[in-house]
């Protein structure tokens, strides 16, 4: 996570702590969720 802020940084960027989350920890969640019934 570290890395893609300093390579966002590098680029001109900004990282945006909505993205980030989303990508690095937003699986977390996701997994923990009960599967849909059929």
């Amino acid at each position: 996570m570290y890395e893609a802020m300093d390579d966002t940084l590098r680029l001109g960027g900004l990282p945006d702590p909505a993205t980030l989350h989303a990508r690095f920890l937003g699986w977390a969640t996701r997994s923990r969720r009960a599967p849909p019934k059929a």
